[in-house]
């Protein structure tokens, strides 16, 4: 397949500071160094045009659709009807621009996120022939207490989309069994996860260089990341360690609320909250000004996954409390984090643990090397291909 066409398509606005956009250009530059010839297909971003510049001498192309899907602080500022205007408008854009490019780029494989932002993609992708990989980060029907309306609704759509991509990529075996329920051939369905370079990571900084009691969040600011929970739990923290400190770094529709929670538990000496930051100012100015990465999410269906902050921890060598992460890697980490119950106490238990025990955090350090060489970007585009190739 050397020197073929690859389309990857991805509903997130690159450059941007999620986890998802990071996941992705991992991926496209995976893609790349294999001998593809890629075209990443995004919505736009105000600083999209400096990011294509960088691509292009990197050799990839990127593709702007020329219109912004609706995105979750919009449920807070517009009527369900505008929003549902917005993802109509966006569904014509989004499918006129894959079909322009696929028509010129004369790609035979494509590589596509499946969500809400990209179901007119796959019968488009169907009928030109293209061989197309879905990539399932979650499925509507494995989120907990859906309504059984709508749970219904999801499992129709699920079993009639995917059943339309030559095969499934997806990160957790609670889907695998999902799928396999929706009548997808098993031997269509890889199961993997995210990755990164490990030419290309964080900077690794001596823990002692580090000050202690130190803690950091790094990531989009949504109820689900469980960070109003992570506050709590470091209000007991300080109230034993008064010098710890909370670094906040990211943006979302959480944020302003999580502020307040800080002020109201007399945090705000304590907690810095930085905002959205671009990866490498994340890696190269905060990383080392904390020695432990917290991973809050509470019990939800994104805990099924692995994110990307995690594997960039392992990388950076960071001491890591994390809840429960998906089930294809939770042995992986058991050597190299501190693996915890979602709730209040079990988080600010641990943070306690790890601050008063600095045994513990060298041993849990110096373990994540075999965990990180498992997250290389390289061994996971290999599998992605190795199931273009059996298509």
């Amino acid at each position: 397949m050397n020197m073929q066409r690859l389309v990857v398509i991805s509903p997130s606005s690159f450059p941007g500071t999620s986890g998802d956009t990071a996941n992705y250009l991992e991926l496209v530059r995976g893609f790349k160094r294999k001998g593809f010839k890629v075209t990443l297909i995004c919505p736009q971003h105000p600083q999209g045009r400096r990011f294509d510049e960088k691509m292009v001498k990197e050799g990839i192309k990127v593709v702007r659709i020329l219109f912004n899907p609706p995105r979750l602080k919009d449920f807070n500022d517009k009527s369900v009807f505008l929003i549902l205007l917005k993802l109509m408008s966006f569904y014509i854009v989004e499918a006129f621009t894959v079909l322009c490019v696929l028509l010129k780029e004369r790609s035979k494989f494509c590589f596509v996120r499946y969500g809400i932002l990209s179901l007119p993609i796959f019968p488009l992708i169907w009928l030109l022939g293209i061989r197309c990989i879905c990539d399932v980060f979650e499925l509507p029907t494995s989120i907990p207490q859906i309504p059984r309306v709508l749970e219904k609704m999801c499992h129709v759509l699920d079993k009639k989309l995917l059943s339309l991509s030559a095969a499934i990529r997806i990160m957790n075996y609670e889907n695998l069994t999902l799928l396999c329920k929706l009548g997808i051939r098993k031997d269509r369905i890889l199961v993997s996860h995210p990755g990164v370079d490990l030419r290309n990571k964080p900077p690794t900084v001596d823990l002692h260089d580090i000050p202690p009691a130190t803690f950091g969040f790094f990531g989009v600011l949504e109820k689900w990341q469980g960070v109003d929970n992570l506050l709590k739990a470091f209000a007991d923290v300080v109230r034993v360690h008064a010098d710890s400190k909370l670094y906040i770094i990211g943006d979302g529709t959480m944020a302003r609320k999580l502020k307040q929670i800080a002020e109201d538990l007399r945090l705000s000496d304590s907690v810095i909250f930085t905002g959205a930051v671009p990866r490498e100012i994340l890696w190269h100015k905060y990383f080392p000004r904390f020695r432990v990465l917290i991973i809050p999410r509470p019990r939800t269906y994104s805990s099924f996954l692995v994110p990307m902050k995690l594997i960039e921890g392992l990388a950076a060598k960071k001491v890591i409390i994390t809840t429960p992460i998906n089930s294809v890697v939770q042995n992986i980490l058991k050597s190299c984090t501190l693996i915890v119950s979602p709730d209040i106490k079990s988080l600010a238990n641990a943070m306690l643990k790890v601050i008063e025990d600095e045994n513990l955090q060298s041993e849990l350090c110096k373990n994540t090397e075999d965990a990180t060489k498992f997250f290389d970007i390289n061994r996971v585009v290999d599998d992605i291909l190795n199931m273009f190739d059996r298509l």
